[in-house]
C-alpha cells in the first residue's frame, strides 16, 4: 500500500467490498466514520475503536482499516448467546468475513456479551482501553438503545 494513500483500503472496502457482507452500515454512513476517524487522527486522538451490535462485520470491517498499529476494534455482541436464534449473530460469520476479506482477526477484540444485563463487564473489559469512536447499533428497541449508549459515554 502506498503509504501517502492511508484511507485507500478503506475507500476500497467501501466502493467494492461492503455488499459481499451482512449488515446495515450504508455508504454514507461510511463516509461519516471515516470522517470522524480523520479529525480524531488530525486532533491527536488516539484509542480503540468500539461496536456493540456486530452482526457479520460491515461497519467493524470498516473500522479495522482505520486502526492505527497499536489500536484494535472492541467487538460487542450477544453472537451465539441466545441460540436456537437464526444464526444472525453467529461468530462463524463475522470470523468467515474477516478472513474472506483478509482482515486479521489479530485487530478485534471479541465480547460475547447481553449488554442488557453485563454492562459493568462489558464497560470494565473496553473501557480500560479506552474508545475514541464508539458505534452503537445493536438491538434497536428503547431499552437497549439506553443500556448500550450509557456503555459508549463509560468507554
Amino acid at each position: 500500500m502506498d503509504p501517502s494513500l492511508p484511507y485507500q483500503p478503506a475507500l476500497d472496502y467501501i466502493s467494492n467490498r461492503m455488499s459481499e457482507v451482512n449488515g446495515f452500515l450504508s455508504p454514507l454512513d461510511a463516509g461519516l466514520i471515516l470522517a470522524l476517524d480523520l479529525a480524531q487522527k488530525g486532533a491527536g486522538i488516539e484509542g480503540n475503536m468500539a461496536e456493540i451490535g456486530v452482526l457479520h462485520g460491515r461497519s467493524a470491517f470498516l473500522m479495522a482499516y482505520l486502526l492505527r498499529e497499536a489500536e484494535r476494534v472492541e467487538a460487542i455482541d450477544i453472537f451465539d448467546m441466545y441460540w436456537p436464534n437464526p444464526p444472525y449473530n453467529h461468530p462463524d460469520a463475522f470470523i468467515g468475513n474477516a478472513l474472506k476479506l483478509d482482515i486479521g482477526l489479530h485487530r478485534f477484540n471479541l465480547i460475547k456479551a447481553d449488554t442488557t444485563k453485563e454492562a459493568a463487564r462489558v464497560i470494565e473489559e473496553v473501557g480500560e482501553r479506552k474508545a475514541r469512536l464508539f458505534h452503537v447499533d445493536g438491538d434497536h428497541r428503547l431499552m437497549h438503545i439506553l443500556a448500550d449508549s450509557q456503555i459508549a459515554l463509560a468507554c
